[in-house]
């Protein structure tokens, strides 16, 4: 069961959105770095509502624009950078909420997501590069 298997009603006003279960993984690893593959095992132990890259680009473009808000805050100094409130609004806006969240955007924001989540558990996936280009 992906997050998309939940989906936002038409209009619904993601700013009013909140977290209803804790997050309890944060895979901070770069896309082509085994996040897919780590998403499908996490949905095998259990945290069937993994957030994944995907999910951003194709299942929920709507969460863009939160995305794109909380990279100009922390890239570009515009607005006001993303806290737990705004974090549990992005990403915990599905009917089950979401417990795990892997791959970009969410990596550009470890630092702050283990702020965040204090309690969840961090996995840094890597790769090295040459091999994988090969």
């Amino acid at each position: 069961m992906f997050a998309s298997e939940f989906p936002l009603p038409y209009g619904m006003d993601q700013e009013k959105c909140y977290r209803n279960v804790p997050m309890r993984v944060l895979v901070l690893g770069l896309s082509r770095t085994g996040t897919e593959s780590l998403r499908k095992a996490l949905v095998q132990l259990g945290y069937n509502d993994t957030y994944h890259g995907y999910a951003a680009a194709v299942e929920y473009p709507r969460d863009c624009k939160m995305w794109l808000r909380a990279m100009r805050a922390k890239y570009d100094g515009e607005g006001v950078p993303f806290i737990r409130e705004d974090w549990d609004r992005l990403l915990g806006n599905y009917q089950l909420g979401v417990k795990a969240v892997c791959d970009v955007p969410a990596a550009c924001f470890a630092e702050e997501l283990m702020t965040a989540y204090p309690n969840a558990r961090v996995i840094l996936t890597n790769r090295d590069t040459d091999a994988w280009f090969e």
